[in-house]
Order: C-alpha cells, then structure tokens, then sequence
C-alpha cells in the first residue's frame, strides 16, 4: 500500500502545479480584464476559505462513517479540476465566484480522506515518512505552478487564457492518478466496532 503514499502525493504535485498556476494571477484578472472591485475580490475568497475549512470536519466524519475514503478523495480532486475549467468560461466574476467555490468544497471534502488514506497506507512507524514525503511533493507542486506560471504569462504576453487552460491539464492527470489508489480497509474494523 506504500504506492498509495507516491500516488497521492503526485496527485498533489499536480493538482498544486495547476492551482498555482491559476491563483496567483486571479486578482488582476478579476480588477483589471473583468472589471470587478477589490471588495468583490474580498467576498469571493472569503466564501471560498470559510467553505473549505467548514466543509474538512464534516468530510472526515462522512469518510469515517461510510468506512471509505476514496470516493471523497477523487470527488474533491474531481470538483477542484472543474472549478479551474470554470476559469476558462469566465466572462463575469460571477463565473470566478463559483469557480473557487467548487475549488474550496473540493478542497474541503479531500483533504481528511486523503490524509487517512495516507495514514492507513503506512505502518504507524512509516507515518512521518509518508507524510513528510506527501508535503515535500505538495510544496514542489506550487513552486513549479508558479514558475510555470510566470513563464507562460511572459512569453505569451499576459495572455490569460493560455495559463488557465495549461493549468486544466495537471489537475486532470492528477485527479487520473486516483484511479489507481486502493482502499486500504483497515478503518472498516473500527466502524463497525463503534456501529455495535
């Protein structure tokens, strides 16, 4: 089950390579090519962040309660990667609102379930290790997001659309990588132990 550790932890390489691809440029798209007001820009993240943390409790009782972690996983990897093709349709803040809001609720429903797969994959010895090993991945995801990024926007000339639509292409591959995580099944014990 360790390769479920690599699995997760490419996923977040790739899911932040794109996220920071995105993130760092929406407030300029949002005041400068849309038109909208700081104070919209205040509104859409605040909604977006308070949505995420609210929703991490909540996903990490479900996945303890069904005994599965996977299918909260992938949905949340999953609506994350649809919250950025929003990006690309965007003609109004609006779109961009909705946008990060399905990228924070998939946030929030992933993040416990991948981190009790991750838990689950490992003896309790290798846990350091296996989440060390999930951060230093995760990191490296958004410092080459931003790099690319940067590259993309300046060799292009400020062109949006092409780093919104580059940055659809990880979160797709990595929300494919999920295909090939296992459940580890070691939690179904203790769910049933607390049913009775």
């Amino acid at each position: 089950m360790k390769s479920n550790v690599v699995l997760l932890g490419l996923v977040s390489f790739l899911t932040d390579v794109s996220s920071e691809m995105i993130y760092p440029l929406v407030p300029i798209y949002l005041t400068a090519v849309l038109g909208a007001s700081p104070a919209v820009l205040g509104l859409i993240e605040g909604t977006a962040e308070r949505l995420a943390s609210f929703l991490k409790a909540y996903a990490g009782r479900m996945s303890d309660g069904t005994g599965r972690r996977k299918p909260l996983t992938m949905g949340g990897y999953g609506l994350s990667a649809a919250g950025k093709a929003l990006f690309i349709a965007a003609t109004s803040w609006s779109w961009i609102f909705w946008a990060r809001v399905a990228d924070r609720f998939g946030k929030g429903i992933r993040s416990a379930p991948r981190d009790a797969l991750i838990s689950e994959s490992v003896p309790p010895e290798e846990r350091g290790r296996a989440f060390g090993l999930h951060r230093a991945l995760d990191t490296a995801g958004a410092v080459t997001g931003i790099l690319v990024a940067y590259f993309l926007f300046t060799r292009y000339e400020g062109q949006y659309m092409i780093v919104f639509v580059a940055a659809l292409v990880p979160a797709i591959l990595g929300t494919g990588l999920l295909l090939f995580v296992r459940e580890t099944g070691r939690n179904k014990g203790s769910v049933a132990a607390a049913a009775v």
